[in-house]
């Protein structure tokens, strides 16, 4: 396949301007030439948004960086393309400003971002003030309505809203990736066939989230976060041989001050106040229509869990904003170790499709300042099952219980909870804080 050297097309490394032409010209020639590899070398390219066409490879060579530019309307693209011109009108979900991101990938097939050692993709913690919360700028990487997308090899910094952005997708390969501070790691919707495998996640916000995705698998990562590890809905989830860490590395950038916002700032003199790390796993059903599979057989395994305060929270009793459309029908969590848990595991679905829950070869050891009634809080469960579990806890309960437990299994089960105190009807209207 033919070679695109960026530098050919007129592209300056180190420079302060905006390189943002050059980049875009020779993307566009490997388009139009049929296909083939843009080639980024070493140095700091700074940039405004880029779009990344069919049966491109886009590739940065060690040492490449491209830096995204603060001024948000740098990454308002789409709407002078004239190449691929996009109907603003029939599509105006994708074109609009809070999916900008400095790639963009759109109504594409066969395009990779690739990078060599010490590759990055650098958001520069862009603000914008008519952006998401009144302050998020534009995604790293953008993609809608693309199939056949592999991303490897990069890392990405400081992005100014989620660093993938990736919705109705289909056949992606996602591995070797390092994200670091931002907003989410790797966001999919409507999306299938996903591979997601030897990255780390280390966020500000979900490290990987998504829902009303189809057949993914997520293997060898690590994922710390000062929100939610996991904020998933999917019909057939695989997440295999990962490792949840918390407390945060790097805070929710919500919190922090407009002035430090403005600024993008990642030194503060007051440590900021949202660094625990929520959930290894919270369900994730927005009450959207774009749910198409009932959603089912999630399974976690061979994880372990370090510094998290909850391991799941499921809850479907119509508390939870994020927890509104389609419920889950089954969930597996196998070969799982989970120490230093300071809030329950939530599993409370909706009375009408209560949900199997299956724990096998599950350690699960709470905080010794553990304050809560019981180690599970659960509603409307079809069946638990607790096989080869140990549960090491000072609550008084095993499980607190607002609905119908229709079936609880306990084999080779080791529990610090006298059988006798295993259940307790829970006391008042159950809540659960949105996380």
């Amino acid at each position: 396949m033919k070679r695109y050297d960026v530098r050919e097309f007129g592209a300056v490394p180190d420079r302060e301007e905006k390189q943002t032409a050059a980049l875009q010209a020779a993307l566009d020639a490997c388009f139009l030439g049929g296909g083939g590899t843009v080639e980024i070398p070493a140095g700091t390219f700074r940039t405004g948004g880029l779009r990344v066409r069919s049966h491109t490879t886009l590739l940065l060579k060690e040492g490449a960086a491209l830096v995204g530019t603060r001024v948000p309307g740098d990454y308002d693209i789409l709407k002078d393309d004239a190449l691929e011109p996009i109907d603003p009108e029939r599509n105006a979900y994708c074109v609009n400003r809070w999916n900008n991101a400095i790639l963009r990938i759109m109504f594409a097939r066969d395009v990779a971002v690739r990078g060599e050692k010490g590759s990055l993709i650098c958001g520069s913690n862009c603000y914008d003030p008519a952006g998401e919360e009144g302050y998020r700028g534009p995604h790293a990487i953008t993609a809608f309505y693309s199939r056949g997308l592999s991303f490897s090899g990069y890392t990405v910094r400081d992005s100014a809203n989620w660093a993938h952005n990736i919705r109705h997708c289909g056949n992606i390969d996602a591995r070797d990736l390092h994200v670091f501070a931002g907003h989410d790691g790797f966001h999919i919707r409507a999306c299938e066939n996903v591979t997601v495998a030897d990255s780390e996640f280390i966020t500000g916000d979900d490290a990987v989230a998504g829902h009303g995705n189809l057949n993914v698998r997520v293997s060898n990562c690590v994922l710390n976060t000062a929100c939610s590890s996991f904020r998933f809905g999917a019909t057939n989830l695989l997440v295999d041989g990962c490792r949840f860490t918390g407390p945060a590395v790097y805070p929710w950038r919500g919190c922090l001050t407009d002035d430090e916002k403005i600024r993008g700032a990642n030194e503060f003199s007051v440590r900021p106040s949202r660094m625990n790390s929520l959930s290894m796993f919270t369900y994730f059903a927005e009450d959207i229509p774009d749910i198409r599979y009932e959603p089912r057989n999630v399974v976690f395994q061979n994880c372990t869990v370090e510094g998290v305060e909850r391991l799941v929270q499921y809850n479907l009793s119509g508390g939870d904003k994020w927890q509104q459309a389609r419920p889950l029908f089954d969930l597996t969590l196998k070969n799982i170790t989970a120490r230093g848990l300071s809030e329950p595991t939530v599993l409370f679905g909706p009375e009408d499709v209560p949900l199997r829950a299956e724990l096998e070869n599950v350690s699960i050891e709470t905080a010794e300042d553990y304050p809560y009634e019981a180690v599970f809080r659960t509603g409307w469960v079809k069946e638990l099952s607790l096989r080869n579990v140990r549960i090491k806890t000072r609550a008084p309960h095993l499980i607190e219980n607002w609905g119908r437990v229709e079936r609880l299994t306990c084999e080779a089960f080791e529990c610090s909870v006298p059988e006798a105190d295993w259940c307790a009807e829970g006391s008042g209207e159950f809540w659960s804080q949105d996380i």
